[in-house]
C-alpha cells in the first residue's frame, strides 16, 4: 500500500512532514525586520514542535536512521522554509546559510525529541529563543567566510 499510495516510502515520509510543516511558514519569517529573522524562523520552529510534537518526533527519529526519511524531509525544510527564507534576504552564500539553518534547527530537534535534554526542554520558549536565535541569525544575515 506504501508504495501504491505514496510512490514508496520517502513518499510516506514526505506526506508526514508536510503535515507538520503549515504552509506559509516561510512568509511569516521573512515579513517584518530582517535583524529579528532568526528569532521569527526559531519561533515558527518551536511553534510547529508545539503544534505537532507527536508526528515531529516520529520524523525526526526516523531521520536518523532511515536516509531516505533524512533526505525527504531535509528536502521540504529547505525548499519549502529556508530557502525561500535566505533568498528573500538576499544574502550572499545561500546554499551554505540553508544548511548552517537546517543543522542548528535539526540538532535542535534531535535534543528535544530523541535525546531528551531536560535543561532544554524546560526552557520557556521566549529564553530558548534569546539563546538560540542569535546563531540562526549570525547564519542568516552575518559575514559567513573571512
Amino acid at each position: 500500500m506504501v508504495n501504491h499510495w505514496y510512490n514508496g516510502k520517502e513518499g510516506l515520509f514526505t506526506a508526514a512532514a508536510y503535515i507538520a510543516i503549515d504552509s506559509g511558514l516561510a512568509d511569516g519569517v521573512v515579513t517584518g525586520s530582517r535583524r529579528r529573522a532568526g528569532e521569527r524562523l526559531l519561533r515558527a520552529f518551536l511553534g510547529v514542535c508545539e503544534r505537532h510534537p507527536a508526528q515531529l518526533a516520529i520524523l525526526v527519529r526516523n531521520m536518523q536512521t532511515n536516509k531516505l526519511a533524512a533526505n525527504a524531509i531535509r528536502k521540504i525544510v529547505e525548499r519549502d522554509i529556508l530557502d525561500p527564507v535566505v533568498r528573500a534576504l538576499g544574502v550572499d552564500e545561500p546554499d551554505l546559510r540553508v544548511a548552517l539553518c537546517w543543522s542548528q534547527l535539526i540538532g535542535l530537534a534531535i535534543a528535544l525529541f530523541t535525546t531528551p535534554q531536560d535543561v532544554l526542554i524546560q526552557l520557556e520558549h521566549d529564553e530558548l529563543i534569546r539563546v538560540v536565535a542569535p546563531n540562526l541569525q549570525r547564519f542568516l544575515d552575518a559575514q559567513i567566510r573571512l
